[in-house]
């Protein structure tokens, strides 16, 4: 079984087979999807902080207090994701 770093090269190369087959897209490109990848999840970590703003809801559903909790989990573990390094 391959792992996860073996099977992602795998279908960047596919991708990236596909992709060039229509327009072309030389590798010093290639080489900044890590960035796009990662401002991807900042956009979406402050998606999700948005969403936390202001969040306090008088008579709010059942189900609300539980995807509160879920959304402030996520956004800690991207939290932490984004204490690496580039």
């Amino acid at each position: 079984m391959e792992d996860d770093g073996s099977l992602a090269r795998e279908r960047l190369q596919y991708f990236l087979k596909g992709y060039r087959a229509t327009l072309p897209l030389d590798d010093e490109m290639v080489g900044h999807f890590p960035k796009f990848l990662r401002f991807d999840k900042l956009y979406g970590f402050s998606r999700i902080l948005g969403s936390l703003e202001n969040s306090e809801i008088e008579d709010a559903p059942p189900w609300y207090e539980g995807l509160k909790n879920k959304l402030q989990n996520i956004s800690d573990q991207m939290r932490l994701g984004f204490q690496q390094p580039w």
